[in-house]
């Protein structure tokens, strides 16, 4: 089954989802877990997030490691003509959570962009989960 974690980010510079079910919410403990990331010229970072308790506060949430990644995936990955990235990838984790949500950051940029501009810098396409 899978579900949709975040849609079309236009116009949005930093972001955190609505939470999904993750399998722990259904009573399954295995916890494997498959993301799909698609991005369109993108730059920026993408955190998964996961909570343990059945209603989650701010406080409640904490990263996931990425395989391959660390805490976050920064686009775009490699060197690109535009600084730019668009891609679809995926990536499996193992999580014993109730929750995810997926948080979009461009913090790290230390720049300040005016609304009308943004698109100059991509979006998520969508990001689904699947258990």
């Amino acid at each position: 089954m899978s579900s949709l974690l975040l849609s079309d980010t236009t116009g949005y510079w930093n972001f955190t989802g609505e939470p999904a079910r993750a399998d722990g919410f259904y009573g399954s403990s295995d916890g494997h877990h498959t993301i799909s990331v698609q991005v369109h010229e993108f730059i920026g970072r993408i955190y998964l997030e996961a909570s343990v308790v059945e209603k989650p506060t701010e406080a409640d949430w904490f990263p996931v490691a990425i395989p391959g990644y660390s805490n976050y995936i920064q686009y775009p990955r490699a060197s690109s003509g535009n600084g730019k990235e668009t891609s679809t990838i995926g990536f499996n984790v193992q999580v014993n959570a109730t929750w995810f949500r997926i948080r979009l950051d461009r913090t790290y940029l230390n720049i300040t962009v005016l609304p009308e501009n943004r698109a100059n810098y991509g979006t998520v396409g969508k990001i689904l989960l699947s258990r």
